[in-house]
């Protein structure tokens, strides 16, 4: 599998951004999480499969959160009309694909909307969009570019492993706002064209 960068030398050797390198620790670890022994890779190779494109997704995130420290989130990628063509790609209508966690079995959903002049992509345990406690994870872009992004994975494999980014609502993150505001938006597209042809939730999660 394809492994994680090193933590940047500079923020490791930085006493002042222990935050910084707890969160890359946890990053880390929650990238692993997406990963099955030896044995059992060669016992369940389609899962172990599955789970080798979920891993690849978080570690591209996770190198994004990297990126992002390193340049104090000053480095954008969006601007108004980036915002504006993935819009285009939402509609006026919630997507809403259901899910089951690929390890665990557990259902999800991950959901397209926009709020106002914001477009979301995120992952909820349930469909209730009001709810903050159902919020997994969230990349919120408005209009002019600007991001938020939240990661909060809290089941009983990520406490275990100490493997919660605990990223909430921050915009300190633009650069892995928009690596999971794109990587989601990818799998419910995906998920909604396989929904025509089966009844059976997609097993997936970032």
């Amino acid at each position: 599998m394809t492994e994680i960068p090193p933590v940047d030398e500079n923020l490791a050797t930085t006493p002042e951004n222990s935050a910084d390198n707890e969160l890359l620790g946890k990053t880390r670890r929650w990238v692993d999480e997406r990963s099955l022994t030896s044995v059992e890779a060669i016992k369940h190779p389609k899962l172990a499969m599955k789970l080798h494109w979920e891993r690849n997704a978080r570690r591209q995130i996770s190198e994004d959160i990297q990126k992002d420290i390193r340049t104090h989130g000053l480095q954008n990628p969006l601007t108004p009309e980036l915002v504006a063509q993935r819009a285009i790609n939402i509609g006026e209508v919630p997507k809403v694909a259901p899910f089951r966690d690929t390890l665990t079995g557990e259902s999800f959903y991950q959901i397209l909307r926009r709020e106002g002049e914001d477009i979301i992509a995120e992952e909820r345990r349930t469909n209730d969009l009001s709810s903050e406690a159902n919020l997994i994870s969230q990349a919120r872009l408005d209009s002019q570019g600007q991001t938020e992004l939240t990661l909060t994975f809290i089941g009983e494999r990520y406490q275990a492993r100490d493997a919660n980014p605990n990223i909430v609502h921050s915009n300190e993150f633009p650069c892995a706002t928009v690596k999971v505001f794109d990587t989601l938006s990818k799998s419910v597209d995906r998920a909604l064209r396989i929904e025509k042809t089966s009844d059976k939730p997609t097993q997936n999660k970032v």
